[in-house]
């Protein structure tokens, strides 16, 4: 095998060739990271009015109306460290769920959207409210009892079934006042 001598360049060609694949192979595996890998939510995360929370659009205005009750039972939350998603992967009936860490301020809001998106307003804003109040007022389950028009109630939203949207709206004002005291 006869061995040919290397090219010679004249000052006025240029080998772009090996400086050029790198960097635009690099310059390519970078914009694949940045767009192509992501998590596809089912809908455009946006922030909220009342802090830079992650959440659907169309899930984002109950969040705001729980920050704007809050502010109007006299607390201030902050839920800059808030991300409410849509999980089908949820057990059961369970419509929502808040999760949280040791020692991190990250919360997380489940919600299931195939029993989410059939519930009345009511229904969804209570679901929301009791979620809520688990993540940032650290209430728990309450399944204590009133009567209300003869009827045994649930005596507030952190009972541990769905405040059922009449009686939610019907008696909104008397839950947020026991939710926030």
């Amino acid at each position: 095998m006869k061995n040919t001598p290397l090219k010679t360049l004249k000052p006025t060609e240029r080998n772009v060739y090996p400086v050029t694949a790198p960097l635009l192979l690099s310059l390519f595996l970078t914009v694949l990271t940045l767009v192509g890998c992501g998590h596809q939510p089912d809908s455009e995360l946006q922030l909220g009015e009342n802090g830079h929370y992650a959440a659907p659009a169309e899930l984002s205005p109950y969040v705001d109306a729980f920050v704007t009750a809050a502010s109007a039972h006299g607390k201030t939350l902050l839920v800059g460290a808030l991300e409410v998603i849509y999980d089908e992967t949820l057990p059961g009936a369970v419509a929502g769920r808040c999760e949280q860490w040791a020692n991190s301020p990250r919360k997380l809001i489940k919600v299931k959207k195939t029993i989410f998106s059939t519930m009345p307003e009511g229904a969804r804003e209570s679901l929301f409210f009791h979620e809520l109040g688990h993540c940032f007022l650290d209430r728990r389950h309450d399944d204590t009892k009133v009567e209300r028009e003869g009827v045994l109630q649930a005596a507030s939203l952190m009972s541990t079934e769905i405040v059922r949207a009449e009686v939610y709206e019907a008696h909104r004002d008397e839950f947020l006042v026991e939710l926030f005291k």
